[in-house]
């Protein structure tokens, strides 16, 4: 059985996902609830971006690089970090779409704590 860190054992439970019952029973009460959680956008999406989905044709969407679209690293590398004289190559970019995955890279490269993966209920060892 996979036994669990005792730093993760110490940690607390996320805020957001403790109010998660509260605001559910809000809502079934026909309260109003402003989500102000990640995820939950608060303008509208451009139109271009919804007539896109609308029109498209794919059998099912697929997950992007988990380094983030070669097209966007290579454009950020040629377009804005040489310019601003920060010396960058392309596979020493990674771009991500959220807060944890960034954060739990860092911390898995800077530290050398066990690391609780929750998807796959296991726990690894950064290399660092």
């Amino acid at each position: 059985m996979t036994k669990i860190s005792r730093k993760s054992e110490l940690m607390p439970a996320s805020a957001i996902r403790k109010l998660v019952p509260f605001a559910d029973a809000a809502k079934s009460s026909g309260i109003k609830v402003y989500h102000l959680n990640v995820g939950q956008p608060d303008i509208k999406s451009p139109e271009c971006a919804l007539e896109a989905v609308r029109q498209n044709t794919l059998d099912h969407v697929s997950y992007s690089n988990s380094a983030g679209l070669i097209e966007l690293r290579k454009g950020l590398v040629e377009k804005y970090y040489k310019k601003i004289g920060i010396d960058i190559d392309v596979p020493e970019l990674i771009v991500t779409v959220a807060g944890t995955c960034p954060f739990r890279l860092l911390a898995t490269r800077v530290t050398k704590s066990l690391c609780w993966n929750r998807s796959t209920r296991t726990t690894t060892r950064s290399l660092s």
